[in-house]
């Protein structure tokens, strides 16, 4: 079984490939548990330190281009996990030059990535990385940036799974401590760092975090069981809105200690 996971340098995407290694096999489309024999985990950039594994091909590409996404799943990819659309668009100003990142990173993105799955020898499941944002739980559209290109591609996923070029799961996280998935991560991030650093009041410590948030090795297991879910009896994809909580900031620094420069959690 041949797994691809877009955003495998990210804090998900490293928890993502613990998670698969750890699991040791997952469901094929025809719902039969399959070893996973190799894992080809693509990103822009990589962490000074990666999670490896014999299984684990790491691959740095600009994976908007459908040719490089094309070559490197070949024709027998079972299963994608899709977490480089998450965050697009967090940290961008007004300027369009930004929104136009943030659509390279995240439609533009998924829909090379379901044009590589038109070449697949059976429709591919795919679980999409997500976020709460994308909801509309105070207007008619998605509040943020980052909510609004999510939520493009969840329909570009849905329009996929009806034509049966995917098995598409979506799956929307709260803000991941560590991800940068959320506008309020780079101060929860600075924080995290004064702490460890001495520069914080180590009082700050005992407060919890100003949103609900979620780390990334629950939001791994989140995503691994969406992908063992059977497919939807109509062909559509499925959602799933996995809820964050508030944790005491002290209990995130003793666990994660210093965040890295690109944010992701100490062992």
């Amino acid at each position: 079984m041949q797994v691809v996971v877009t955003g495998a340098g990210t804090a998900l995407g490293q928890s993502v490939l613990r998670a698969i290694v750890a699991h040791g096999t997952l469901r094929r489309g025809d719902g039969d548990p399959t070893p996973v024999r190799r894992i080809i985990a693509v990103d822009r950039t990589q962490p000074a330190e990666l999670f490896l594994d014999s299984r684990i091909e790491y691959v740095r590409g600009d994976y908007e281009q459908s040719r490089f996404l094309a070559r490197m799943m070949g024709a027998s990819t079972d299963s994608v996990f899709h977490l480089s659309a998450l965050g697009a668009g967090v940290a961008l100003g007004p300027p369009l030059a930004d929104l136009d990142t943030a659509l390279l990173h995240s439609i533009d993105t998924t829909r090379a990535l379901l044009d590589a799955c038109r070449f697949q020898t059976a429709p591919p499941k795919l679980v999409f990385a997500s976020t709460v944002d994308a909801g509309l739980p105070s207007g008619p559209w998605p509040q943020s940036t980052g909510g609004a290109c999510v939520a493009m591609c969840e329909l570009l996923l849905v329009e996929g799974s009806r034509r049966q070029i995917i098995d598409a799961r979506c799956v929307r996280l709260p803000c991941l401590v560590g991800n940068r998935s959320c506008r309020q991560a780079f101060a929860l991030e600075a924080l995290l760092a004064d702490l460890v650093a001495g520069r914080a009041s180590p009082d700050a410590g005992e407060g919890l975090t100003p949103i609900a948030v979620g780390l990334p090795d629950e939001a791994a297991l989140a995503l691994l069981e969406a992908h063992e879910q059977p497919r939807a009896a109509d062909g559509m994809s499925g959602f799933t809105e996995v809820p964050g909580r508030r944790i005491r900031i002290g209990d995130l620094v003793a666990a994660a200690g210093a965040p890295s420069p690109r944010g992701l959690p100490g062992p």
